[in-house]
């Protein structure tokens, strides 16, 4: 029977540790020495990942044993890293917007109108408040579910930017009165406006839907239903037409088209 390590390969997290066990036939084999290539540590069958690790790392674990050797194959994730990271990330994001947004306030009541530049910035932290609830919601769930994969992490990272973006446009757009549809919505309201980006940036891919459709509206061509329409052909000027004038150019006649002419002849003189 061939020698078989069990587990033949595995996936871990960083800090993990997982143990291994060759077998012959079924039943364990004394194992003479284990070596390791690669990232981490190994003791008596026992493997462990290293701790930090910001991206995939291969290890390979080999046991002699006095009839042969076996190898298995060890991958350690960045997962556990990069969700510490996101969730630092989130957190510092979160705080500096929830400031920002009750300073804002607080500098509005104080002042008798409302300017255009802090109407601006309200939309963009509230756009990029929204846009982090969405990516702490979806991080959440895919970490629950051990479904999350480090090459997603640079998605969550940009959400505050494309929530702090959106929310401003989003703002113009209702402001300018483009979707005809918000007669009741006062943008001259700070809370309205707080909401309002907030939700585009909580659903931006359904805000990006809502602004599509209004390009198409702004920049749509119609078309031109005249019955009458000239088909865009190369014709003669007026009083050159079958002249052979010099902007003219003259088809070569084909065999067809000279008997077509012939045979149209022949009509005319039969029913003169």
């Amino acid at each position: 029977m061939a020698l078989q390590m069990e587990p033949p390969s595995a996936t871990v997290n960083g800090g993990d540790a997982i143990t291994f066990v060759v077998k012959d036939g079924g039943a364990p084999v004394p194992v003479e020495s284990w070596e390791l290539s690669g990232g981490g540590t190994l003791r008596d069958g026992v493997f462990t990942a290293p701790k930090v690790v910001l991206q995939s790392v291969r290890s390979a674990v080999t046991a002699r044993t006095a009839t042969g050797s076996v190898a298995a194959e060890v991958t350690t994730s960045p997962a556990n890293q990069w969700i510490m990271l996101l969730a630092a990330y989130f957190a510092l994001v979160v705080a500096g917007g929830v400031w920002g947004v009750f300073w804002l306030f607080e500098l509005t009541a104080k002042q008798s109108a409302a300017e255009g530049w802090l109407f601006l910035l309200m939309s963009a932290l509230c756009g990029g408040l929204g846009s982090c609830l969405h990516g702490i919601n979806s991080l959440t769930a895919y970490v629950g579910a051990k479904q999350f994969q480090s090459s997603w992490s640079l998605y969550y990272m940009a959400r505050p930017v494309v929530g702090g973006i959106l929310g401003p446009l989003m703002f113009l757009v209702f402001r300018s009165n483009l979707m005809g549809d918000t007669q009741q919505v006062n943008m001259n309201d700070w809370l309205a406006v707080a909401a309002l980006t907030g939700i585009s940036g909580l659903f931006a891919d359904k805000a990006v839907e809502k602004l599509k459709q209004v390009v198409d509206v702004v920049f749509s061509v119609p078309k031109d239903a005249r019955p009458d329409k000239l088909e865009k052909k190369a014709q003669a000027p007026p009083g050159q037409a079958g002249m052979g004038g010099a902007g003219e150019q003259q088809a070569p006649a084909t065999e067809s088209s000279a008997g077509d002419v012939t045979e149209e002849v022949k009509k005319k003189g039969a029913g003169a």
